[in-house]
Order: structure tokens, then sequence, then C-alpha cells
């Protein structure tokens, strides 16, 4: 049975993220995790929402200043 939990490496296949540098970056800012002893796991389904949300603020800050232009 496959495990329900990526590892970092996954995520970054996933995001296409190259550099580990920048993952943590993403890790700092509340990309969301969970630590068990020194092992970092991540869902699917935390990654999407986040991804969805990161998605949805940009578009909603474009929409906000194309608004503002005359």
């Amino acid at each position: 049975m496959p495990s329900p939990f990526w590892n970092i490496e996954d995520v970054m296949d996933y995001l296409q993220i190259r550099s580990r540098t920048t993952m943590y970056k993403l890790l700092k800012e509340g990309f969301p995790h969970a630590r068990i002893g020194k092992k970092l796991i991540f869902r699917e389904k935390d990654v999407d929402e986040w991804l969805d949300q990161k998605i949805t603020s940009k578009s909603r800050s474009k929409m906000a200043k194309r608004k503002l232009r005359p």
C-alpha cells in the first residue's frame, strides 16, 4: 500500500522546485508540513490547498490593481 504522505523530494517534484533553499524558504513562510523526528512529511491535500490559496490570493490582488487604474 502506498504511503499517504510525501517526503520533501516528492513535494519538490510536484511543485517543480529544483532548489532545496527555495523549498526551505517556503517552509519558513508557513508551507504545510509535519515533522516526525528529523523527517518532514507532507499530505497532497494540504499542498494542493496551499497552492489554491496562493493562486487565488494572487488573482485577487491583480484584479484589485486593475480596478484601481483609471
